[in-house]
């Protein structure tokens, strides 16, 4: 429904970001900024109303996951949050409001609350991607096309995929 305009959102904020770094141009940049998180917005509503939404495994991989269900929304709600605050950075750049925002999350991170919350968010936000993962194999082994072992067979997967990477980078 909306990947046209996902697409060409991503492309526009990419092609942005990469003029700013030719010019001294502030704006630019900015306005990259806010194209790529509002690609990355539309790109979670599109999985949120789909319920589907197809990714790679890793960077350098050809296979394609498919997420259908709850698992695909969830993965909307986060590319959502992830798109607004990507936008919210250009916006804050755009009103000269950064400066202001950088010193008031650098005094928070500063405090002990401030810490625990961070590590609260970078919890929850793991937690999700957990619960993607689990809500997917749940679907899969009730739809008959994989079963609630597969579970750390994936997590193997990654963790091999990821050693596989690193060892390709050296």
């Amino acid at each position: 429904m909306f990947n046209w305009l996902s697409g060409i959102l991503l492309i526009a904020g990419i092609l942005l970001l990469a003029a700013s770094t030719r010019s001294a141009g502030l704006p630019l940049f900015n306005l990259g900024m806010m194209a790529l998180g509002a690609g990355v917005v539309v790109m979670g509503l599109e999985a949120i109303t789909s319920g589907q939404i197809s990714m790679r495994r890793g960077r350098h991989s050809r296979v394609r996951t498919t997420y259908i269900g709850l698992s695909a929304r969830l993965y909307g709600v986060l590319f959502v949050l992830m798109g607004v605050i990507i936008a919210g950075i250009g916006v804050l750049r755009q009103l000269h409001l950064d400066n202001a925002v950088t010193a008031l999350l650098a005094s928070l991170l500063r405090t002990p609350q401030g810490i625990s919350l961070a590590a609260i968010l970078v919890g929850s936000t793991l937690i999700l991607i957990g619960l993607i993962n689990l809500a997917d194999v749940v679907h899969q082994a009730a739809s008959g096309r994989g079963s609630i072992m597969d579970l750390p067979a994936r997590f193997i997967g990654t963790i091999a995929q990821r050693a596989k990477t690193q060892t390709r980078l050296l």
